[in-house]
């Protein structure tokens, strides 16, 4: 029969957040049920989490190791939501570039040059060019290709 933590740690593989977040508080339950009232380890484990987990250590270990320049932690901790093609990001953000795609198109209609309108907006929005030449990919794709 297979234990809660493989049920969990599959899930949480496969894109389940809520699998996801389990296994975090898991984990922090064990740190903080080893530790006495001022913060400090136990010499020997107590309470209802009293070991760590191998398998969870080793998961938690790989979601570290994920996480570089391209990905983020929610992304390496399979705590975004996932869509057909990848990862989902928050609206928030997906909004946020759409608008600086938009400013590059906006620019592109104004005569100016694609790596000129990149440079201008990231100038302005204080990004990096290649953060705005991705979401002007994303605000292209989402119109199709409005810059033709």
């Amino acid at each position: 029969m297979i234990d809660l933590i493989v049920e969990k740690l599959d899930a949480a593989k496969n894109g389940d957040v809520e699998a996801a977040r389990w296994l975090i508080k898991d984990f922090v339950e064990t740190v903080k049920q080893n530790r006495d009232r001022e913060g400090k380890p136990h010499r020997k484990p107590s309470g209802t989490h009293t070991q760590f987990d191998e398998r969870l250590l080793d998961y938690l270990v790989e979601c570290f190791e994920k996480i570089d320049k391209l990905t983020t932690a929610d992304i390496a901790f399979n705590l975004a939501a996932k869509g057909r093609i990848g990862p989902k990001i928050k609206s928030s953000i997906h909004a946020k570039q759409l608008s600086h795609g938009f400013a590059v198109y906006r620019l592109r209609q104004a005569n100016h040059s694609f790596e000129s309108a990149i440079e201008e907006i990231a100038q302005q929005e204080k990004k990096s060019v290649a953060l705005i030449r991705k979401a002007y990919g994303l605000f292209n794709k989402q119109f199709k290709n409005w810059d033709t």
